[in-house]
């Protein structure tokens, strides 16, 4: 499907585990996506470039997201990270110059790598009591200015 610019939305069925490399890559017109309860895993410049995502639901059972998967999606402002999540790997969610704000809901510290976030990136929430571990962990050092407790969004929300 990929480089499909009339593609605006998609159900991905619950029988998927896997959205494969590249799927939705330059699907330029895409605005809004929601991930299954059954995908585990996020690959390779899956969603690289969509422009338009603005929404991207991702459910719990989701563990891993892969490099460049969100990759040039400017539409996106916030995305929340479900409690299963243990890995995001190097640009993620880079050059997506509009995201502000991320929430991550796992109970431990998920891992990430170089430039998993943009430059811009103002709020990442965690769980209260990891804030203090979190900049002990491999690149989240690079988002110390920016980590806030968890209960603060909860609160918001």
């Amino acid at each position: 499907v990929h480089y499909c610019t009339n593609l605006k939305s998609v159900n991905i069925p619950t029988s998927v585990t896997t959205i494969n490399l590249a799927t939705f890559n330059n699907c330029v017109n895409l605005t809004e996506i929601e991930i299954p309860s059954n995908v585990r895993t996020i690959q390779p410049e899956a969603f690289f470039g969509c422009t338009s995502l603005e929404k991207i639901t991702l459910n719990e059972g989701l563990q891993n997201i892969s490099s460049n998967a969100f990759y040039n999606c400017y539409g996106i402002t916030e995305i929340v990270l479900p409690s299963t999540l243990r890995n995001l790997t190097i640009q993620t969610f880079y050059r997506c110059t509009n995201l502000h704000t991320v929430v991550i809901k796992s109970p431990s510290i998920v891992n990430i790598s170089s430039n998993t976030f943009p430059t811009s990136i103002a709020e990442i929430y965690v769980q209260d009591n990891l804030i203090e571990e979190y900049p002990n962990y491999s690149y989240w050092y690079n988002y110390t200015h920016c980590l806030r407790p968890l209960s603060e969004w909860e609160n918001n929300a």
